[in-house]
């Protein structure tokens, strides 16, 4: 049984199958969200500093959140079902 209130790619998948989250802010708040959801969907992650990976420091280690991190907001192709803006 699907809902017909989440919204749906041409291919019927919604948001909870495909989720695309865009994260705007790469600080502790921005980089906790971004570890959460990684689980999930990989997140966008937007911030004015470019790295290649976020890691997010914990007492036992680091959580390395793979995908770089984008500065071009003029680059940005497509829309997100979610967004979190983190600054």
């Amino acid at each position: 049984m699907t809902c017909s209130l989440l919204p749906s790619n041409d291919k019927g998948a919604t948001m909870l199958e495909q989720p695309t989250v865009a994260i705007v802010g790469t600080g502790a708040i921005g980089a906790t969200i971004a570890a959460v959801l990684h689980e999930l969907a990989a997140p966008a992650i937007f911030s004015c500093t470019a790295r290649e990976f976020l890691g997010l420091p914990f007492d036992g280690g680091n959580f390395v959140i793979s995908g770089a991190v984008q500065i071009d907001s003029a680059a940005i192709a497509n829309t997100f079902a979610l967004g979190f803006v983190a600054v």
